[in-house]
């Protein structure tokens, strides 16, 4: 191309032609993403390109650092393209910028599976928020991190095993292999590892009935510790075994003895959760839980009752007990909450629970509160026409 005229134009236009061409190379694919003039498809967080948060991610300022994966964790599987840097980031010195590196990883999800090996190696970190992302990271994988979850089953560090355990239990999906590691665990040297091998067995439920047994033993070890479950660790502990036992059903009716204990002398949480695990379990505590309805506190009378509704017509051993119950109280003293259960769980029983028609049928005739009566009504027409 010719120039002609005044030598300042001439120059100028030249200038701005060196320009536009540098332009034009600095664009070529092989140039760092954080580099090149952001592309229309590429994804921005905080009105940043991705490119520019990867650059960021690698500066010297910690506080800069952690900006940039936060940034990236906010873009979910968007953020795949910068995995290399968030898996760097993983091992970083600052614990925030550890954190939100394998959170954004997490965010990827199954597309981040190649980066399982390094996020084990987090789930050992010092710092107990960070091993919990970690592990929410690997479990965001699904069944991909089975392989590299299941040797960490056997790894030094207590918290490796507690979380590799608990990870397993959401995603495995080789749970012939995973059972029997799992059950093992239930002997391990850390309660706490225990406690997660309990938690991940009852994720995965009835086909983990090999271990309703070892989870039974275990509930009666942690009761017979702590009887009166004073201490927060030792409620939390029962509340996973208790959990486990009730997702094995009626594989755990030898733990009934154990159930009942967490059931009369837990908190309001660990009754809720032993009601819900003896409901599970079936047939086999109907006649315990009746028994829990002749006495004691009203909280304990009202949850047993609970129980026997989930139960539905397996709780038919208690029918008799629920009948004298019903013939006995009076919601105007104090027993509004347990007839309305009671009435709930004969309704639950169905044709089952025929024997109680009469005395559904008084309290029905001496109620006045509407929300007693509807649920009287409500038993009756279930028993006659089957719920």
């Amino acid at each position: 191309m010719h120039f002609h005229g005044d030598p300042i134009r001439v120059a100028s236009a030249q200038m701005l032609l060196a320009v536009f061409a540098g332009l034009l190379l600095n664009s070529s694919p092989l140039t760092p993403l954080h580099a090149q003039i952001a592309r229309a498809d590429e994804p921005f967080a905080r009105g940043k390109p991705l490119g520019d948060w990867v650059a960021q991610a690698s500066h010297y300022i910690p506080e800069l650092r952690r900006e940039a994966v936060r940034a990236i964790a906010a873009l979910g599987p968007a953020a795949g393209p910068a995995l290399p840097v968030l898996v760097r980031a993983s091992r970083d010195e600052n614990e925030d910028v550890r954190y939100w590196a394998v959170t954004a990883i997490g965010g990827i999800g199954i597309g981040a599976r190649s980066a399982a090996p390094a996020l084990l190696t987090v789930m050992a970190d010092d710092v107990r928020r960070v091993q919990e992302a970690a592990r929410r990271a690997l479990e965001s994988l699904g069944p991909a991190a089975t392989p590299v979850l299941l040797p960490a089953l056997r790894a030094h560090d207590p918290w490796l095993r507690a979380n590799a355990a608990e990870a397993l239990g959401v995603v495995t999906d080789a749970r012939g292999r995973v059972v029997p590691e799992l059950v093992r665990l239930l002997a391990d040297d850390s309660l706490w590892v225990r406690a997660s091998a309990a938690w991940a067995l009852g994720q995965i439920g009835p086909e983990a009935k090999a271990a309703a047994k070892p989870l039974a033993r275990l509930l009666q070890e942690e009761l017979r510790r702590d009887p009166a479950l004073s201490g927060g660790p030792a409620r939390v502990r029962v509340a996973h075994l208790t959990f486990a036992l009730g997702r094995m059903g009626r594989y755990a009716g030898d733990a009934v003895p154990q159930l009942l204990a967490v059931f009369y002398d837990g908190t309001d949480s660990l009754r809720a959760l032993a009601t819900v695990a003896l409901a599970a379990v079936g047939r086999k505590a109907a006649k315990p839980l009746a028994e829990a309805l002749r006495g004691g506190p009203m909280a304990s009378r009202v949850e047993a009752a609970h129980a026997l509704r989930l139960m539905g017509p397996e709780g038919k051993d208690a029918v008799g007990e629920l009948t004298r119950l019903l013939q006995r109280i009076d919601e105007l003293e104090g027993g509004r909450d347990l007839v309305i259960a009671s009435a709930d769980a004969l309704g639950a029983m169905g044709k089952e629970a025929k024997g109680a028609r009469r005395a559904l049928e008084n309290q029905r005739a001496r109620s006045v509160t509407p929300d007693v009566v509807a649920a009287l009504d409500r038993a009756l027409r279930k028993i006659q026409f089957g719920g």
